[in-house]
């Protein structure tokens, strides 16, 4: 028996749903736990800044999925499916956000950093005006977000030792693989196997950052007796 909900919106199966929620519910509490960690390693304000926007991001991302895909409502539905949505765009910019203010500095921070979530914010916006029209726009806005990481692919490898590097690539060609399983909504399970692959790519990216970026920083701290002088 189909879940009814708004005529425009792709129905899923009660027992698909449960998978989708269940999936994104184990992401939830994995990045809880991460920006945890996240901050518990971080030094000095911008780690712990960085930290708490990529930590932020995934919990908001999967907290909005897990909301959606377990709510039948159908008034509540449509607002939380442009949730999910919006949070996509925040956490490709909140992923990029240490890397970009950590790891590398100088113009080609500055300028990627700003440009990153300028993009994101317009999606933002795109998605809170337009709702639901326009999905494939949506879906290339976010893969093409996700690889302008090629435009600054030498100041990153030279910032961030080789596997995180490598790490770093993996969780973007895991989001990728993903795209052809969320773009298939008429299959049944495919909107599952999507989530698989986001809760694989975001797990990439938190090694990256978690082991390779984020507290890298050397924090000096000048000895009190240096002010008793």
């Amino acid at each position: 028996m189909k879940q009814t909900a708004s005529p425009q919106m792709h129905q899923y199966s009660k027992l698909e749903e449960r998978l989708n929620a269940f999936t994104h519910f184990l992401g939830f509490a994995l990045a809880a736990l991460g920006l945890g960690a996240l901050l518990l390693k971080s030094n000095g304000l911008i780690e712990v800044m960085s930290s708490i926007v990529f930590g932020s991001s995934m919990v908001l991302l999967f907290g909005a999925s897990t909301l959606y895909h377990s709510v039948s409502n159908p008034r509540l539905k449509p607002i939380l499916k442009r949730a999910d949505h919006i949070a996509i765009y925040l956490l490709i910019a909140g992923t990029y956000s240490p890397f970009l203010v950590v790891a590398i500095d100088g113009w080609v921070s500055t300028v990627s950093i700003i440009t990153i979530w300028a993009i994101a914010l317009f999606g933002v916006g795109f998605k809170a005006i337009f709702k639901d029209k326009y999905p494939k726009l949506a879906v290339t806005t976010y893969a093409v977000m996700g690889w302008l990481a090629l435009l600054i692919i030498v100041p990153i490898y030279n910032a961030v030792p080789l596997t995180g590097f490598i790490f770093l690539f993996l969780g973007g060609v895991a989001y990728s693989l993903g795209i052809p399983f969320y773009m298939a909504k008429h299959k049944h399970y495919t909107h599952a196997i999507w989530h698989l692959f986001v809760l694989l790519g975001a797990a990439c990216h938190f090694y990256a950052i978690y082991a390779f970026v984020i507290g890298q920083t050397v924090v000096v701290q000048l000895p009190i007796a240096a002010f008793a002088s």
